[in-house]
This record gives structure tokens, C-alpha cells and sequence, in this order.
């Protein structure tokens, strides 16, 4: 099933998009795609279509429209970290894994010797085997948390 872009209702009445992608039998467990600095560009809507091939509901919303402080995790989180990150360096990322390692709902995978955008197919920084990893591991979570 194509996906498509959806206008989505905040609580405060506000609105803003998100691509949504469903699979072919019409509803899945869903995630949410985040998306990186460029917005819902083409690799954040193939995410999504690649997601809804494996069964799931795939939206990635517009996080730009407006920022919201003090989120806090209702659910399972997994995060995976470039170490060679330009974008976060070291101390940042020591930061994230003191801060959120010893959070039950949090899994957090780093790859060494792979810089930012490691599984973004084509990009730059691509590397099939830490991607092929990430992917994999992503794919383990959700059907182990969202089943």
C-alpha cells in the first residue's frame, strides 16, 4: 500500500504532518519513525515503506512544527549510536548512555568506527554491515515489544 502524507491534530489544537505508511493488510503494530534534520525526506519515507513490507504501521511525523520540552518515555526506546558521530561527540554520547543506560525501557547499541547516517542507504557515512546490524536489531525489538 503507497504511502502518504497525513495531517495530524495536536492536543492544543494545533496541526502538523506526518508520511504514514501501512502495510498491505491494512494494520500492524505501529512505530514512529524519527526523522533526522532534513525532515521527511525520501530515506524517511522508504524507512516507512520498508517497516509496512514487514507488517507494521510506520509514521514519521514532522517533529519541526514546534518543540516540545520535558518529553518523557512512556515505552520502549532503542537508540542506536554512531561512535564516529560528528554531530555527537564523545562526552555527549558517554551523557546518553550514563543517562539513559540504566533505564529499563531504554536499549541503547553503539557501532564503532561508523560515523552519523551509518544505515542511511547511499548516504555518505553508509556502511552495509553496522546498518544490516542496526536493522536487524531494530526489527528483533519490535516484534519482541510490539507483538
Amino acid at each position: 500500500m503507497p504511502g502518504k502524507m497525513i495531517d495530524i491534530k495536536a492536543a492544543d489544537g494545533g496541526s502538523f504532518q506526518g508520511f504514514l505508511a501501512t502495510p498491505d493488510s491494512g494494520g500492524g503494530a505501529g512505530v514512529i519513525v524519527l526523522q533526522e534534520i532534513f525532515g521527511i525526506n525520501y530515506f524517511m519515507r522508504e524507512t516507512c515503506h520498508r517497516l509496512a513490507a514487514q507488517g507494521y504501521v510506520a509514521l514519521c511525523p514532522d517533529l519541526f512544527w514546534r518543540q516540545e520540552p520535558a518529553i518523557e518515555l512512556s515505552g520502549p526506546h532503542m537508540m542506536h549510536i554512531a561512535e564516529l558521530d560528528q554531530f555527537v561527540p564523545p562526552e555527549a554520547q558517554t551523557a546518553i548512555k550514563d543517562g539513559l543506560g540504566g533505564n529499563a525501557k531504554v536499549t541503547i547499541h553503539s557501532y564503532a568506527n561508523v560515523d552519523h547516517a551509518f544505515a542511511r542507504t547511499g548516504g555518505e557515512h553508509f556502511d552495509a554491515a553496522s546498518a544490516t546490524q542496526a536493522n536487524t536489531r531494530t526489527a528483533e525489538f519490535f516484534a519482541q515489544h510490539l507483538a
